[in-house]
This record gives C-alpha cells, sequence and structure tokens, in this order.
C-alpha cells in the first residue's frame, strides 16, 4: 500500500442486496451463441448487456459465450456463482470462434472490439482476464464504485 493512500477493502467486502432476478438459458437466446450443447445460466440484466453489445458489434463478428453460472469457483461473490459473469470471446459470423488472447495487432484489435462494445453495454472485466466479464456482481460494484453488489450467489 501507496504512504498516504487509505487502504480500500478488496470485492469481497462489498455488500451484496440480492435482488432475486431470475437466470436465463442461453440456449433460449438467439442473439448469442454459446459453446457446447449443456445450459449456460446468468441473470437477466446480464443477458439483455450482453444483446446490447452484441448489438455494437461490427458486421461479421458475434460474441461467444464460453462460461456461465457455476463454471467459476465457489467465492462468496465470485462472478459466475451468481449468474453475473460470463466468459466470452469473439467468433465470425459462421461460429468460426476467434482468440483475441494472441499478441499479434489483429488480436489486439479484436480486444479492443470486445471491450469496446462490453463495456458501453454496462459490463466490467477482472484485472488482467479479457475474457470474463461480469455486471451487477462484488467486483462489478467495486470496480464502479456502486456501494453493493445486486447479485449473490444463486442458491438452486
Amino acid at each position: 500500500m501507496d504512504e498516504g493512500r487509505p487502504h480500500r477493502p478488496g470485492p469481497a467486502a462489498v455488500p451484496v442486496r440480492e435482488c432475486g432476478e431470475r437466470l436465463v438459458d442461453l440456449r433460449d437466446v438467439p442473439a448469442l451463441l454459446i459453446t457446447g450443447r449443456g445450459p449456460v445460466l446468468l441473470r437477466l440484466g446480464v443477458v439483455d448487456r450482453l444483446v446490447t453489445a452484441q448489438t455494437m458489434l461490427p458486421e461479421g463478428l458475434r460474441l461467444l459465450v464460453i462460461g456461465g453460472y457455476g463454471t467459476g469457483a465457489g467465492l462468496r461473490c465470485a462472478g459466475h456463482e451468481t449468474g453475473a459473469a460470463a466468459d466470452l470471446t469473439l467468433c465470425r459470423a459462421d461460429g468460426a470462434e476467434l482468440w483475441p488472447g494472441a499478441a499479434d495487432p489483429v488480436a489486439v484489435e479484436q480486444r479492443h472490439t470486445l471491450s469496446k462494445a462490453l463495456s458501453i453495454a454496462g459490463l466490467s472485466t477482472y484485472a488482467q482476464t479479457w475474457w470474463h466479464w461480469s455486471h451487477g456482481d462484488c467486483s462489478w460494484a467495486y470496480q464502479r464504485s456502486a456501494g453493493h453488489a445486486r447479485y449473490g450467489p444463486v442458491e438452486r
């Protein structure tokens, strides 16, 4: 910690005011593509933001959801356990996956395109993970200084 800077508790210290929003199975959302055949569940507000982000992508690019509820660690307010986070990448309109994690200039531009659309739609990314985006969980609330998270762990 820097001298003179007050200590700010991390995301795990953010209080949760669970709003009770339902989970949506992305298999029922044609605007979004998912990997695999099993369910990918996210909160309705997150789904709405992903669909909005999809509309901001250049023609020929699609969001590809590679993970959602239940795919992350069991932390108190981890995005995946709350249904508030998705692991995302881009794909072409034909479904061919792109992986913007590489260091080449095309990948850097793809990460910028992905980041811009998701940020405008109201999602936040975790530090040093270009693929993990959330809205309404403790990390999002911490980054946005929102005061509280909207979503806590889902109990099913």
